[in-house]
C-alpha cells in the first residue's frame, strides 16, 4: 500500500516538475526539490529509504556489492570518529554520479536530519540507490561500541572514551561485545558520544569484524537496500 502511494505521489510529482520546466524553462536545483517535495517527504515518512546501522554493517562485510558511505557532519565530528571507508562530503554541494549497479550509497550524519537534507538532493538528480543511516553515527556507536570502553558517564546519552593506552578495550583485544537491542534516541542531529581525543577511523568500532552463527543474526530489522542491476558477482568471502 505505502509503495503505491510513493508512486502515486512520485508520479505526480513528476507531471508538476514537468509542467514548471515548459513555463520556465530547465529547472536549477531547488526548483527540483521543491517540485518533488511532495514524493520526497512521502518517502522520508514512509522511512523506506532509512537503513538500520546493522545493515550497513552486513555491507560492509558483503562482497557482492559495492558499499559507499558518505559522512556530511562538520569535520570536528568527522575527525573525532567515523566509519572505516565513510568520505566527508559538503551536503550542500553533494551531487549524484555514484555508481548505480550493484551499489548502495548511504548517507549518514550525527542523527538524521543532515542526512536527509542530502539524500533528498541526491535523490532529485537521479540517485536512485541512495540510503539515510537511521539514528546515523549515534545509533552506530550505541550498538558497535563495547560496553567495556565506556570509562566514564559525564551526563546522560553522553559517553567519555579514553584514549587506547587506558582504554580497557585495548586489553580485553578487541573483542566485539555489541548492543543489538539499541534503539534510535530522537533529538538533534549533534553528537551524543564524546571522546577524549580525535580517532577518525582507528577504532575497532569502526569496521566492525563479521560475525558468524547466531551472532549474525543478533539484531532485528527490516532490510530495505535493493541493489539495481542485482548483486555483482565476486568470488571468496562473506555475504
Amino acid at each position: 500500500m505505502i509503495d503505491k502511494q510513493l508512486k502515486r505521489l512520485g508520479a505526480a510529482a513528476m507531471l508538476l516538475g514537468a509542467l514548471a520546466i515548459l513555463l520556465i524553462g530547465d529547472p536549477t536545483l531547488a526548483d527540483q526539490l521543491q517540485a518533488a517535495a511532495p514524493d520526497l517527504d512521502a518517502r522520508l515518512a514512509s522511512r523506506a529509504h532509512h537503513v538500520d546501522p546493522w545493515e550497513v554493517y552486513e555491507a560492509m562485510h558483503n562482497n557482492r556489492m559495492k558499499l559507499i558511505l558518505l559522512d556530511v557532519r562538520q569535520a570536528s565530528d568527522y575527525n573525532l570518529f567515523h566509519l572505516a571507508g565513510a568520505r566527508r562530503v559538503e551536503a550542500s554541494t553533494l551531487a549524484a554520479g555514484y555508481p548505480l549497479k550493484a551499489t548502495a550509497v548511504v548517507i549518514m550524519s550525527n542523527d538524521e536530519a543532515e542526512a536527509e537534507r542530502a539524500w533528498r538532493r541526491l535523490w532529485v538528480q537521479g540517485q536512485k540507490n541512495a540510503y539515510i543511516m537511521e539514528g546515523g553515527v549515534n545509533l552506530w556507536l550505541d550498538i558497535f561500541r563495547p560496553e567495556l570502553c565506556a570509562l566514564t558517564k559525564d551526563e546522560p546519552g553522553v559517553w567519555l572514551l579514553d584514549t587506547l593506552h587506558l582504554n580497557p578495550c585495548h586489553a580485553y583485544g578487541h573483542h566485539p561485545h555489541f548492543n543489538a537491542q539499541a534503539k534510535r534516541v530522537e533529538g538533534a542531529d549533534t553528537p551524543r558520544h564524546r571522546f577524549a581525543r580525535a580517532f577518525g577511523a582507528t577504532q575497532p568500532w569502526a569496521a566492525p569484524p563479521a560475525l558468524h552463527g547466531e551472532g549474525a543474526h543478533a539484531r532485528h530489522f527490516e532490510h530495505k537496500i535493493k541493489l539495481i542491476g542485482g548483486a555483482a558477482k565476486k568470488a571468496g568471502g562473506c555475504g
